[in-house]
């Protein structure tokens, strides 16, 4: 569940940040895992959601603000910082910052990486302008993710189908990012072993079938 960060009025943020962890520790028995953080960022920086976040985190929610797409970094370091993001959605920023990159890679924070919906808002101008490959090299753990795709026009299978097309990556790397989906979810440990040995053993199949092994 997200606050939604971009609310007007002080009053009603405050009111509609109340409910939405309320609901969200009601509904953990029924799956709910996470308290996200949404909206625009501009203006609505994380430390000012600081309080429902301790909140969810005591009642053992796990914390994935969205931070470092319309913000720079420094919204990065801040949910990192005051929010006690375990993913960051978007956080493709990040970039922007060395020492945050090498922070990620180094302590295997997640981004939650939306490339269709980052070029769609103008965050970057074309596909060949975004960090994707950047961040993956520096060894940064991404997973591909479709963001809101009624919004912005866009599936998951185009943005998987991206990281080929138009970023070039090569299969192994491609099945890597793919399976950080898996190892970064909030599952029990064994599940995610056993999900993960699904996958593999799926995408051999697959590569089997089309002559790619």
């Amino acid at each position: 569940f997200d606050i939604v960060r971009d609310v007007e009025g002080e009053a009603e943020r405050r009111k509609r940040a109340d409910f939405t962890t309320r609901v969200a520790l009601e509904c953990m028995r029924e799956g709910v895992v996470a308290l996200g953080l949404g909206g625009n960022e501009e203006g609505y920086p994380p430390e000012q959601f600081a309080p429902w976040f301790e909140k969810a985190l005591a009642g053992g929610l796990h914390s994935t603000p969205h931070a470092g797409e319309c913000a720079g970094p420094a919204s990065v370091w801040e949910a990192l910082r005051t929010l006690g993001a375990e993913r960051i959605g978007h956080g493709v920023r990040s970039i922007e910052d060395p020492e945050l990159v090498r922070h990620l890679a180094e302590r295997r924070i997640p981004l939650e990486v939306c490339p269709g919906s980052n070029v769609c808002l103008g965050i970057y101008p074309n596909f060949a302008a975004h960090p994707l490959p950047c961040l993956y090299a520096a060894g940064v753990q991404l997973s591909v993710n479709s963001d809101d795709p009624p919004l912005f026009n866009v599936t998951l299978n185009q943005d998987v189908e991206r990281l080929h097309s138009v970023f070039h990556l090569d299969l192994d790397t491609i099945d890597d990012i793919l399976l950080n989906g898996v190892r970064h979810s909030f599952l029990p440990d064994e599940r995610k072993k056993s999900m993960e040995a699904e996958f593999r053993a799926e995408m051999a199949r697959v590569r089997q079938e089309c002559g790619l092994l």
